[in-house]
């Protein structure tokens, strides 16, 4: 979203006015930072006015806005340039942080080699930061700032992100703008400058989030954090894509469930007898300690669960319980799907089934249309419309340590 002035110059304007602009500066003197620019800072606020603080190494600094320092060997990169008289490198420097809205080159008018009315090197509207933005400056530490993410909703001024081994700004409100076409004095993003690790980031990383209802469409599936038991404590969920993401989660060691971390399809739409292939592959890492299992769960609507890895004390919803408190399976032994089950089955309130796997495995390919064909021809469930079809980790409880879960690949496919 850009934000547009009342009134627009036109090029011819810019460059008239900068020349004048910088004649009179340059008449009235020779830098009115001095002495200022370079001081530690933590943020714009601990600087002057018409200074901004940035990066510099691994600390920040003031540096001011627009032009860096005024030396005939090329200034130091300013924070971004509001002036029309294109360079944010200062009266002869070369390269500043972002350039104005209208100017973006990094020399200055009749300064850079574009000569006067191109304003240096960038050139007035060209700059090599995006639309609108300048070239960028010196080399800033992108270390420990999160990569941009389309899926991210940015509402702090002043949050630095790093997108194709660039830094930028957070200038109010960002979703789904990216800071490399969208950076300049009237845009949500400020180009700060170039990464100087030689490992920066280049694309976009990952979605993460800790609402206990976050979620994130990536295609036609659904990622989502799902912490809905009650009790539930902390949990976070990073994503790259449907097949590959990670969950950490801290819950209490007390009964019920309390997340369920999951992708998948939020509603199939097709009724079972519709179908003629529903199968899905996943790759897990988990871990030897807590409470849960690692499970598809699928709704006809009736509530069918397939459990691939069960670790600690939980167990699947049963009609019958044994003298141990343990649930009765309705079926042992069941070879099926490519798999072998103990089933179980609660008629009674909800209808829920449960395919509980005979032994764990962290990496496997299910024909689940075999069984929900099985459980119809049982009279267990109709030929009902499949609605949420999802594979994740039901958490019960970790004791209150943080457990960490890992989805390295899943698949649907569903015709």
């Amino acid at each position: 979203m850009k934000v547009t002035p009342a009134y627009r110059r036109t090029r011819r304007d810019f460059v008239s006015f900068g020349f004048v602009l910088m004649v009179a500066f340059s008449a009235g003197c020779s830098d009115a930072g001095s002495g200022v620019s370079g001081s530690a800072c933590t943020t714009d606020d601990d600087c002057p006015s018409g200074y901004a603080c940035v990066p510099s190494g691994g600390s920040a600094v003031c540096r001011r806005n627009g032009g860096g320092e005024d030396s005939s060997g090329g200034g130091s990169p300013g924070a971004g340039g509001s002036s029309a008289a294109g360079g944010s490198g200062g009266h002869s420097g070369e390269s500043g942080k972002g350039g104005s809205a209208e100017s973006g080159g990094s020399g200055g008018i009749d300064i850079g080699s574009g000569g006067t009315t191109d304003g240096g090197s960038g050139g007035i509207d060209i700059g090599s930061g995006g639309t609108n933005g300048g070239s960028s400056g010196g080399d800033v530490s992108c270390a420990g700032y999160p990569v941009w993410n389309s899926k991210v909703i940015y509402n702090t001024a002043g949050e630095l992100v790093e997108y194709n081994c660039k830094l930028y700004k957070n200038q109010g409100f960002a979703y789904e703008v990216n800071p490399e076409t969208n950076n300049g004095q009237y845009y949500q993003w400020l180009l700060i400058g170039s990464c100087s690790e030689s490992d920066c980031a280049m694309g976009e990383g990952p979605w993460i989030a800790c609402g206990n209802y976050d979620h994130w469409t990536s295609g036609d599936y659904e990622i989502y954090n799902n912490v809905w038991g009650g009790g539930a404590g902390t949990q976070c969920i990073t994503a790259w894509d449907e097949g590959h993401w990670t969950v950490q989660s801290t819950q209490p060691a007390t009964s019920g469930v309390k997340s369920y971390p999951n992708s998948g399809f939020v509603n199939v739409g097709k009724s079972i007898s519709s179908l003629v292939t529903f199968t899905s592959s996943f790759d897990i890492t988990v871990p030897s300690t807590g409470d849960w299992e690692a499970s598809y769960d699928i709704w006809v609507p009736s509530e069918i669960m397939i459990w691939m890895y069960t670790v600690g004390n939980v167990g699947p919803i049963a009609t019958s319980w044994d003298s141990e408190g343990k649930p009765v399976p309705s079926a042992t032994d069941l070879t099926l799907g490519g798999h072998t089950w103990n089933v179980y089955h609660q008629s009674g309130g909800t209808n829920v089934i449960s395919f509980v796997r005979t032994a764990n495995t962290t990496s496997a390919t299910v024909d689940i249309l075999a069984l929900l064909n099985w459980a119809r021809d049982q009279g267990w469930i109709q030929d009902g419309t499949i609605g949420a079809a999802q594979f994740g980790f039901e958490i019960s409880g970790t004791d209150n340590v943080p457990i960490d879960f890992a989805c390295k690949s899943f698949s649907m496919t569903i015709n």
